[in-house]
C-alpha cells in the first residue's frame, strides 16, 4: 500500500529510530499475533483428521487468502510461532501439499497405534495393511490376491476406527462374499475387537 512519511522534529534522531522499531515491534506482534490465530483452526482441521481429497479445495484456497494477506510479513522479524505459520501457509501452495499432509497425518496415527496394529492379528499388520487402515478417503479401494490379509485389514481398519474414536460400533459395517468368509470375519471381529 502507500506509504506516510511522518516527520518529529522534536525528537533526536536516534530517539526516533527507538521509536520506530518500538512501533514495528508493536505492529509485528499484532499481526503475528493474528496469523497465528488465523492459522491455528486450518492447521488443526489438518491434524485432527486425514484430510480428504474433496476436503482440500476449500482449505487450500483459504491458506492462499492467508497467504496473500500475510506474506509480507515473510521477512520481517517474527515470533517463533507466527514465523511457523507463515511457513505452514508458504507450504500449501507446493503442488505436492495435500500428499504432504496426508503422509505426515498417517505417519503420525501409525505411531500413536502402532501397539494396536502390532498386536491385533497373529502376526504384525504389514506397512501397506496399517497404511490401508488408516487412509480415510470417502471411498478405499484395496487389491489383493487370496490369502494377502484383506481380511486382516478390515478388521484392523474398524479396530483403528473404534480404538481412535472415529466411529461407533453401531456405525461399522463389514460385509464379505461368501457365507464362510462372512463367517471368518465375524470370529475373528468376535476375538479381537472389544465389546
Amino acid at each position: 500500500g502507500a506509504q506516510a512519511e511522518l516527520e518529529l522534529r522534536w525528537l533526536w534522531p536516534w530517539q526516533a529510530w527507538r521509536l520506530h522499531r518500538r512501533c514495528l515491534r508493536l505492529w509485528l506482534a499484532v499481526h503475528g499475533r493474528e496469523l497465528t490465530q488465523e492459522c491455528r483452526p486450518l492447521r488443526q482441521r489438518t491434524q485432527r483428521r486425514f484430510l480428504r481429497a474433496a476436503q482440500w479445495p476449500e482449505l487450500q484456497e483459504r491458506g492462499a487468502q492467508l497467504w496473500a494477506r500475510y506474506q509480507a510479513l515473510s521477512h520481517q522479524p517474527l515470533e517463533p510461532e507466527a514465523q511457523q505459520a507463515l511457513r505452514w501457509l508458504q507450504q500449501l501452495q507446493e503442488p505436492t501439499a495435500l500428499q504432504c499432509l496426508q503422509e505426515r497425518h498417517c505417519r503420525r496415527v501409525l505411531r500413536r497405534h502402532s501397539a494396536l496394529f502390532d498386536t491385533l492379528e497373529s502376526h504384525p499388520l504389514t506397512p501397506s495393511q496399517r497404511q490401508a487402515c488408516v487412509v480415510d478417503e470417502a471411498a478405499n479401494l484395496v487389491l489383493a490376491g487370496a490369502g494377502s490379509g484383506k481380511t486382516s485389514v478390515l478388521v484392523g481398519r474398524a479396530a483403528y476406527l473404534l480404538e481412535a474414536k472415529l466411529a461407533s460400533p453401531a456405525e461399522i459395517l463389514l460385509l464379505a462374499f461368501g457365507k464362510q468368509a462372512a463367517d471368518e470375519m465375524a470370529s475373528r471381529v468376535a476375538e479381537r475387537l472389544p465389546e
